[in-house]
């Protein structure tokens, strides 16, 4: 008989805080902006800053979700605040595509919303 955590595990969505792949760490700005742009998001191996001029917030609590998408979609990371989907924010980081692709969705936090107008928009990495 297996234990219960190795049964969760296999049910539940893969999580960990492990560090964020290197290829999506760096400086992500509005697709539409020019780099370096004053709205921007850092995203390092174990923290993520949302940037607007003078405005920072940082989180360094992040969990990432490596199955949130389904199960038939591989390549596509959901970093978040928690596990239990009361983020502020959902970041998606697409490896399918040829360069890094970054989206985020922060529905569920109305003021960041606001301090950070990111929008829907992918973003664009900068050097």
């Amino acid at each position: 008989m297996l234990p219960v955590t190795t049964l969760v595990g296999v049910t539940g969505p893969a999580m960990t805080r492990g560090s964020v792949a290197a290829k999506f760490r760096g400086m992500w700005g509005p697709a539409s902006a020019a780099c370096p742009s004053p709205l921007k998001r850092v995203i390092e191996a174990k923290r993520v800053t949302f940037v607007n001029g003078a405005q920072r917030v940082e989180y360094c609590q992040l969990e990432q979700c490596f199955t949130c998408m389904g199960r038939d979609v591989t390549n596509v990371t959901i970093l978040s605040t928690d596990a239990m989907g009361n983020s502020p924010f959902m970041i998606s980081l697409d490896a399918l595509k040829k360069q890094a692709a970054v989206g985020i969705d922060c529905s569920n936090d109305k003021q960041l919303r606001v301090r950070f107008p990111f929008g829907t928009a992918a973003l664009k990495h900068c050097p």
